[in-house]
């Protein structure tokens, strides 16, 4: 877990068994996958499914606020964090009315479509 906390990139369950494997070669598969399972349903994790059906998990520890527009076709994130964003994203929700959600964490926007690559 302490490997996948400290590292901020979005992970497949294999790469990170690769980079537990180097600090504790007795790990087993079975338990990267678990765990990953376990740190999504407490909420610190979450699978970002994309349209080829491979699966990467990020996750949330020490994280704030970001937008994230991926590419369903090369699967690049791009990270942002612009208080613009915020701003006009409040603003559209009090003058609809709109309560957003968070899980008392962090807040993720995610949008998708395909980059010119």
């Amino acid at each position: 877990m302490r490997t996948f906390l400290e590292t901020e990139k979005h992970l497949t369950p294999d790469e990170l068994y690769h980079l537990v494997k180097r600090k504790n070669p007795s790990i087993e598969t079975a338990t990267v996958y678990s765990t990953f399972k376990l740190l999504c349903e407490c909420g610190l994790s979450r699978e970002l499914k994309l349209k080829d059906g491979s699966a990467r998990y990020e996750h949330f520890y020490r994280h704030e606020r970001y937008d994230r527009p991926i590419c369903l076709k090369c699967r690049i994130f791009i990270e942002a964090n612009d208080d613009r964003i915020d701003k006009l994203q409040n603003k559209l929700a009090e003058a609809n009315g709109f309560i957003p959600h968070t899980d008392g964490n962090k807040t993720e926007e995610r949008w998708s479509g395909e980059c010119k690559r």
